[in-house]
């Protein structure tokens, strides 16, 4: 699954499972986000992609990347999705299965919490330090 394929599962979790308001606009350049966020996206591996928008005052930043579940099942994709705060925190974290059109599947949901303060990022996901 190349960076184009991450961003349609992306897009179609969000769109399909409502995630974001019907209202908020897509922000596809990396200068239109926050410093932290536009950082973050500039180091980016290759092998993930991320989608971001925006409503007002609330904002929504989704990164996926390919979970290896997905090499299982080609015709079911399952992207592993990180929904991170506009200082690219994680917040909640887990791997989804598109099982048909409009239904996504949660195969694993990871926790996110606060690690000790004196680490360079107050919030970590266990799925994070897993992979």
């Amino acid at each position: 699954m190349d960076r184009m394929q991450i961003e349609f599962c992306i897009d179609a979790f969000v769109q399909e499972t409502g995630y974001i308001p019907p209202a908020a606009r897509s922000v596809r350049d990396a200068g239109q986000l926050s410093p932290t966020l536009g950082r973050f996206v500039r180091k980016m591996p290759a092998t993930a992609a991320w989608r971001a928008w925006i409503d007002e005052d609330r904002g929504w930043f989704v990164q996926g990347k390919l979970s290896e579940s997905s090499q299982d099942q080609p015709d079911r994709p399952t992207v592993y999705l990180i929904f991170r705060d506009h200082d690219a925190r994680p917040m909640a974290a887990g791997i989804w299965c598109r099982s048909a059109p409009a239904r996504w599947d949660l195969l694993q949901f990871f926790t996110c919490h606060a690690l000790p303060v004196a680490r360079p990022h107050a919030h970590a996901c266990d799925a994070e330090r897993a992979t």
